[in-house]
């Protein structure tokens, strides 16, 4: 990737910025039909899991974002 970041943490950000734009972890949970439980394990402060590429197209989905999405820095955004 020419952004030098591995996939996982770009994916985690997007993810978190898609969450605060939601209103929280709560409330994106809701949007993506996952548990809040499963969605801190993906994004939370002590993430335990990574969000594969299937599970992004899904986030990319229920959030009406353009597939591939979650895989760029949107630093500008």
């Amino acid at each position: 990737m020419s952004h030098g970041l591995p996939i996982e943490i770009v994916r985690m950000w997007n993810a978190r910025f898609l969450a605060d734009r939601e209103g929280g972890l709560t409330r994106f949970a809701d949007r993506i039909e996952r548990s809040p439980s499963q969605v801190s394990q993906l994004i939370g402060k002590t993430q335990i899991k990574t969000i594969e590429r299937k599970l992004a197209r899904h986030f990319e989905q229920m959030c009406k974002m353009p597939e591939g999405w979650l895989d760029s820095p949107h630093i500008d955004d």
